[in-house]
């Protein structure tokens, strides 16, 4: 479990050696001394010894060196880094599990408020809904939940935590299903910059409430707990559909196969118990050239006969091969197999210890293309300089266009789907061939995008983000609650909300 789960590797978390280290700007000594002597926690400054570790984020790309982590386990430790934020003027964000695909859950001559720690969960006596701490990965909540056949719907990879995962929208397996994630909230805990607590709910601050629903972290105060709605069942049925696009006959089939699911299948209430992505991979047994294939990857909500019955029509197209299904089972089981088996997703070779740097584009299509743009889009993606890159394709409708447009500020989701390129490298010479390669799928599937980016997959130097993951309407009304709760900008990273009014 490589790409899926991040803990797995043999090297965990090791960022690219640079050739002169960084040296942040110092966080003045009289706020490192109250800090020290204030946390109940960990500050970990530039120098001390867990630093080099600490400063690290999931993806090796990103190499910033902040000023200050403070690893906090109390309220308290939080309202004392955000004073000395305040007091002191020095840019601040909150981290989580440090997953930022544009690394903003890390910077450089600025703070770090991790809450990783904060990371308690306790289901209710009723068992309809579980308050969980920000901080806790899903691979612990799940861990939590399924021994009581509970299930809430979370993200794919198990080490992604709660609270940016939460406030980018949140889409999974399951979604299509339950919802994307932020629908499950019921109540949230924040402290804003001021040191003040507030619990918000569709019936208190309702609108900050709802910025919290796909605003994205560190722009209105720092999330400490979010109450979810509870899914009386956290068993389900699997399975993998593949297409081999080896060949002229085989590509042809999966362009078609992809323009079908969008006519007939993704919107199809039929197929609402049914969540599943779309994933495009090179893979085979080692020591042998990989083949490219089209996969549909997914769950269902019952029996396996039902699932069977549902994919009946999808088995029926030219090319489609039942690679396996499985007998209902327990959620997190089930997501693990279907990013591992039969191979990982990328297929990395067995030498390759330790995570490599990536780079990912997300694009929102919202308009059903024919098969000619989509075998363009194939034959795009078999030009690929190593056989890492991974296109995914994470499908709307079921549930999650069934919310009202105003219950959140996630504003892609009556689209079809989210599709993203995936690029990896291994060293520094493989490097620019996998970011020409990308922007050579940007280039190209600009022609089919809606102008809509996943907000939870943000790109570094992305100008227009506002427009991208928001729009004009939704990031003036997000600038409002940015302006009424942290007015000094407390919290700000490169995309943050209010940087200035509609960017680019």
């Amino acid at each position: 479990m490589l790409w899926y789960d991040s803990r797995d590797w043999p090297v965990a978390r090791v960022a690219p050696k640079t050739a002169i280290p960084g040296v942040p700007k110092p966080l003045p000594a009289e706020y490192v001394t109250l800090l020290r002597n204030g946390i109940s926690g960990q500050v970990i400054m530039p120098g001390d010894p867990d630093y080099d570790q600490a400063r690290h984020v999931s993806n090796p790309l990103f190499n910033n060196f902040p000023s200050a982590i403070i690893m906090c386990e109390t309220n308290d430790d939080v309202a004392l880094c955000l004073q000395v934020a305040r007091d002191s003027k020095f840019p601040t964000v909150a981290r989580s599990g440090g997953h930022s695909t544009a690394g903003f859950s890390s910077i450089t001559d600025g703070i770090i408020i991790n809450i990783n720690r904060m990371n308690s969960v306790t289901i209710a006596d009723d068992r309809k809904s579980v308050l969980v701490g920000v901080g806790c990965n899903f691979g612990a909540l799940n861990a939590a939940l399924e021994p009581d056949n509970l299930h809430m719907p979370g993200g794919a990879c198990p080490d992604v935590c709660v609270g940016g995962y939460m406030q980018g929208g949140g889409y999974g397996f399951t979604a299509r299903i339950f919802g994307l994630n932020c629908d499950q909230a019921i109540e949230a805990e924040i402290m804003l910059t001021d040191g003040s607590v507030k619990w918000v709910s569709p019936d208190n601050d309702k609108d900050l409430f709802r910025a919290l629903l796909g605003g994205t972290g560190s722009n209105f105060g720092v999330l400490l707990q979010v109450r979810f709605k509870l899914q009386q069942s956290a068993v389900f049925a699997g399975f993998s559909i593949r297409w081999d696009m080896s060949t002229d006959d085989g590509q042809r089939d999966a362009s078609k196969a992809l323009n079908w699911l969008q006519c007939n299948f993704i919107k199809d209430g039929a197929a609402k118990k049914l969540g599943y992505q779309m994933i495009w991979v090179f893979e085979g047994p080692e020591g042998q050239p990989r083949k490219p294939y089209l996969l549909m990857r997914g769950m269902h909500h019952g029996t396996s006969v039902e699932m069977m019955d549902l994919l009946a029509p999808v088995l029926d197209l030219d090319g489609a091969q039942l690679e396996y299904m499985f007998a209902p089972m327990q959620y997190s089981g089930l997501n693990k197999i279907l990013l591992t088996t039969p191979f990982e997703v990328p297929q990395f070779p067995p030498n390759v210890t330790s995570p490599p740097p990536e780079n990912k584009l997300s694009r929102i299509i919202s308009r059903v293309l024919e098969p000619s743009e989509w075998l363009q889009l194939i034959h795009l993606f078999l030009q690929t300089p190593n056989d890492f890159t991974t296109i995914a394709m994470e499908i709307y409708g079921g549930a999650i266009g069934d919310v009202d447009f105003d219950k959140t500020v996630f504003v892609h989701r009556y689209a079809y789907c989210d599709t993203f390129c995936d690029v990896f490298w291994q060293s520094e010479e493989e490097r620019p061939k996998a970011e020409a390669f990308i922007a050579k799928w940007r280039e190209t599937i600009e022609q089919f995008w809606d102008g809509g980016v996943y907000q939870n997959y943000p790109e570094l130097g992305d100008k227009k983000y506002a427009e991208h993951y928001w729009g004009p309407e939704i990031y003036e009304f997000l600038c409002g609650i940015k302006e009424k709760y942290d007015p000094d900008h407390v919290l700000r990273f490169p995309q943050g909300v209010g940087i200035k009014k509609y960017p680019g």
